[in-house]
């Protein structure tokens, strides 16, 4: 390449590079005016915050039941890990996990944390990158899972607010529509998509460039999830589990706001909705957007009208699972980077991405 392309080539990085700023600042800016409006209506108010966690038991409760998804969540990551064939240890792996979600959490963005997380497993292991990507993006999929499983299960159980309101009907058959659409598609590719197709697909893919090597790496991963059904399983509860965790803690701290008339169900149908508005990329990590959706839905449900700061229970929530994210700074000094299981010792454990036979001409 002459000194034009690299030119050219540099030109394209640093456009790239200034459009996720401008992306970045942009949703600064509209999570910086959204919290700013709930402040300023009182949907979310310092005076119902610090009463919240005056009530230490309630707050306690919370901050160990989000503890508790915390820790499902990183073993969640592991069994994936597994399951394609990357074998490492579980501390290393809490670590990285750790380093990534405090990075998710502090970092502008959203997506930042997942990076750390792709880059810290493949200098871990010190092969099968592919594999590390595909384990985070299968660790997304299946978070998605289970929130849109519990909002499932949730909206069936609270109908009359949920399936038979106008406001909420045609969201919720969406996201059931989309949980029978990722299910379905799991059950294609673990169960139905027979494995001659599999490796018909994958020598047709071809190893020629990183993004061919990474669909071949995926086809693979549909192979050792086939013969692994119950990392998958294990995969799916533990995601359904995370998601009760949040709706949990978001009723234990909707205890001091019962004066609406909404019970414990009403509060965890709010939180779902919230949790899928949360994935939404408007504002980093669904900052003030969550938080509306969670207090429109409870305001829209009273039975008796109020003006409680009901946006200031998801804030809670979202401000403790902050405080337990803090361990991930503990974890970028305890992490030694060790290989473990023979990760990188050309063991055989890992599996790597197996060049496939090039199509005739």
């Amino acid at each position: 390449m002459g000194p034009q392309g690299a030119t050219s080539d540099t030109d394209d990085a640093g456009r790239a590079r200034f459009r996720r700023r401008l992306s970045t600042f942009v949703k600064l800016l509209i999570s910086a005016a959204l919290v700013a409006a709930l402040f300023y209506y009182d949907v979310i108010t310092l005076q119902a915050l610090a009463a919240t966690f005056r009530d230490w038991p309630v707050a306690l409760s919370a901050f160990v039941v989000l503890l508790v998804g915390y820790g499902l969540s990183a073993l969640r990551w592991y069994a994936l890990l597994h399951a394609i064939g990357i074998r490492i240890r579980l501390r290393p792996c809490a670590e990285i996990f750790a380093m990534g979600t405090f990075a998710n959490t502090f970092l502008p963005g959203g997506t930042g944390g997942d990076l750390v997380r792709v880059v810290y497993i493949a200098r871990h292991v010190q092969t099968d990158r592919a594999g590390g990507v595909i384990s985070v993006l299968a660790d997304r999929a299946m978070g998605l899972l289970g929130v849109l499983g519990v909002a499932v299960m949730l909206g069936l159980v609270a109908s009359e607010h949920v399936i038979q309101s106008p406001l909420t009907r045609t969201l919720y058959f969406l996201l059931a529509g989309g949980f029978a659409g990722i299910t379905l598609g799991l059950v294609i590719a673990l169960v139905v998509l027979p494995p001659a197709r599999v490796a018909k697909i994958s020598s047709f893919i071809g190893n020629r460039t990183m993004i061919h090597r990474l669909f071949l790496r995926i086809f693979q991963v549909i192979g050792q999830f086939r013969n692994n059904p119950a990392a998958v399983l294990l995969s799916a509860i533990l995601s359904i589990l995370i998601t009760l965790t949040i709706v949990t803690a978001v009723i234990l701290l909707a205890s001091r706001f019962k004066a609406g008339g909404l019970n414990a169900l009403d509060f965890a149908n709010a939180t779902v909705f919230a949790l899928v508005a949360n994935i939404v990329p408007i504002t980093p990590g669904g900052v003030g957007v969550a938080e509306g959706v969670f207090a429109f839905l409870c305001y829209a449900w009273e039975t008796t009208p109020t003006t409680l700061a009901y946006g200031t229970i998801f804030l809670g929530q979202r401000l403790i699972t902050m405080v337990i994210s803090l361990v991930g700074s503990i974890a970028f000094v305890t992490y030694k980077g060790s290989v473990g299981m023979g990760e990188a010792s050309g063991s055989g454990n890992v599996a790597p991405v197996a060049p496939a036979p090039e199509r005739a001409p």
